[in-house]
Parts: structure tokens; sequence; C-alpha cells
């Protein structure tokens, strides 16, 4: 099976699977969402799981228990990509050189006063 053909097949299961209702879910929230299932629908009894041999054990409160926590590093570089999302030219449709968005919206007193003199 080449490429082509093995993106075909996955994209009709994904198919298959919304099909059925299935939405596509993050993995820990469904691991999350099983174990809930389990206790019947009580975190308390997912936290108190009698069941620790269970593959899902460890994942069983939505984190991964075995990913390393972010560097120093890792936590300077996120803080520097949010940052530059809050400089103007950064976001598309932001005007820089104004400072103000590159479109404008209708002024909601207009909007309102026309919605109330339309229905008068």
């Amino acid at each position: 099976m080449n490429g082509r053909e093995n993106h075909d097949a996955s994209m009709e299961e994904k198919a298959k699977l919304q099909a059925m209702g299935f939405e596509p879910t993050p993995v820990l929230k469904a691991i999350r969402a099983k174990c809930l299932d389990c206790s019947g629908g009580m975190p308390s009894e997912v936290r108190d799981c009698l069941v620790p041999d269970c593959a899902l054990f460890p994942f069983r409160f939505g984190k991964n228990p075995w990913r390393a926590p972010p560097t120093e590093a890792r936590r300077e570089a996120a803080r520097k990509a949010v940052a530059s999302l809050k400089k103007p030219g950064t976001i598309p449709g932001f005007d820089a050189t104004e400072g103000v968005a590159a479109t404008t919206l209708p002024d909601r007193t207009d909007a309102t006063k026309s919605r109330v003199a339309g229905s008068a």
C-alpha cells in the first residue's frame, strides 16, 4: 500500500467513525472519559480507583505522568510566542501603522437604533 492509498484508507476510517457519531477527541480526554464511564461517572471513584493493573490507571486524571515538565527555556520560548501575538502587526487583520483593526465593525448603537426604528 503506497502513501496515497494509506491516506485514503485513513480518511475513509475517519468518515466511518464520524458517521457512527464519534468526534475527534484528544487521547487523554478519551482516557479520562473512559475512566469516568468505568466508575459510574463519579470523579471521586476515578480518584479512588481499585484497578491499579488497568493500562489506563496512570492516565486516569487526564494527565500524562510520564511527560517531562517543560524546561525553563521552553517556558521562555512560549512566553515570547504569546507576547509576539499581542504586538501590533503580528495579528492577521491588524493595521500596525494605526494600532487599530484593519476591518471595522458597525457601531453597536447604530445597529440597535435601526432595529428599534424598524420594529416601531
